[in-house]
């Protein structure tokens, strides 16, 4: 039966970076999200409705049948997990490099 002795120094490190790293996604996601909202609400406060071209498109929706598949392989909360997920995985691939590059220097 084989031991395998951990320094404690490079697990520290690892919690770190991985602490950082999830530290790092979730900024990311909330700037995005809030970069969302605000569009959002700047797109809402200048919307012009066009009551000419109004009737045209309700002419189309009423009488226009479009075929096809709408297909959505993953929803929003498996698109949000996957995207933090390979975040987080790009922030520690970017700092072990770093961290590598700084110390052979």
């Amino acid at each position: 039966m084989a031991f395998y002795f951990v320094d404690m120094n490079e697990v520290d490190k690892m919690k770190r970076i991985v602490g950082q790293s999830l530290l790092f996604s979730l900024i990311v996601h909330l700037l995005y999200l809030a970069g969302t909202i605000g569009l959002g609400y700047i797109k809402t406060i200048y919307y012009v409705p066009d009551v000419v071209n109004a009737y045209q498109e309700v002419q189309y929706l009423q009488n226009e049948v479009a075929f096809g598949v709408i297909s959505r392989p993953l929803n929003p909360v498996q698109f949000g997990f996957i995207s933090f997920m390979i975040t987080s995985v790009l922030f520690i691939a970017i700092k072990m490099f770093w961290v590598k590059r700084r110390f052979r220097n």
